[in-house]
């Protein structure tokens, strides 16, 4: 496995020690390591069926994973009572529940509940989508593009020290996917942290701090986006005859002939 490490004297937010994770009797992730540092945005990248979904549902304890272990600010997550793991850790990008009649301003109020201002909010605030139109509507009757904006919008207010999304920008236009990617890339500036699962490598090179490369449920790379996306790693992992080329100020998939 290609890994680069990074050192850091600040304590990191989130430790993940994964030996195995079985489910239907077969193991999907093996062998998985990592710490996420205040101010990383840690992008997770494989073909489908390489763990990624269950990468984070392991960070969230929400699948058996006795063969693994996770701590925030260095607290054993399985052992912290529920009320307090919504500090620590938020959740957007699966199928949320939007049939409970919530409208728009009450889900958000939900999030927002007992919590004091903090960088998480003030992201929220400057992206430009709660529309007092948008605010009175059900989720029920939202376009998934509406939702899924919604919903990050609520996990920004949660302002947790990690923040977790699965299948990010799926539903979600060109415009709305650049403010969204902009906005994590200030919360995660502010001392938070953030792990985004993609498919689009693209994306990846753009904003990443990290990656990280899962293929048959392994870690195969660990580090900036240049790094790991080889012309190897390119080929074996994802079957593209590719290169990581300069694209102005960034970095772009260049195709081979």
């Amino acid at each position: 496995m290609t890994e680069i490490t990074q050192r850091s004297t600040e304590s990191p937010l989130l430790e993940l020690d994964v030996e195995s994770v079985e489910r239907g009797g077969r193991s999907v992730l093996s062998d998985v390591r990592f710490a996420l540092q205040p101010g990383e945005l840690l992008f997770v990248v494989g073909p489908n069926g390489s763990g990624k979904s269950t990468l984070i549902d392991v960070c969230l304890d929400l699948v058996p994973a006795p063969r693994a272990k996770v701590r925030y600010s260095g607290l054993l997550f399985s052992s912290l009572p529920y009320r307090e793991r919504p500090r620590l850790a938020s959740l957007v990008g699966r199928e949320e529940n939007d049939a409970l009649g919530f409208t728009v301003d009450e889900a958000l109020a939900l999030a927002s509940a007992q919590k004091q201002d903090g960088p998480g909010r003030a992201v929220a605030r400057s992206l430009p989508w709660l529309t007092e139109e948008l605010r009175s509507r059900r989720l029920a009757h939202l376009s998934q593009g509406e939702r899924q904006r919604v919903h990050l919008l609520r996990g920004f207010l949660q302002d947790a020290s990690v923040l977790f999304w699965d299948e990010a920008t799926a539903h979600l236009d060109l415009s709305h996917r650049e403010e969204a990617l902009s906005a994590l890339r200030a919360f995660t500036a502010s001392g938070r942290a953030a792990l985004v699962v993609v498919h689009e490598l693209e994306l990846a090179l753009r904003y990443a701090t990290r990656l990280l490369v899962l293929h048959h449920g392994k870690m195969v790379a660990l580090g900036t986006p240049e790094q790991c996306l080889s012309q190897g790693l390119l080929r074996e992992v994802f079957g593209l005859n590719a290169a990581v080329a300069p694209s102005g100020a960034s970095l772009t998939l260049s195709w081979l002939p």
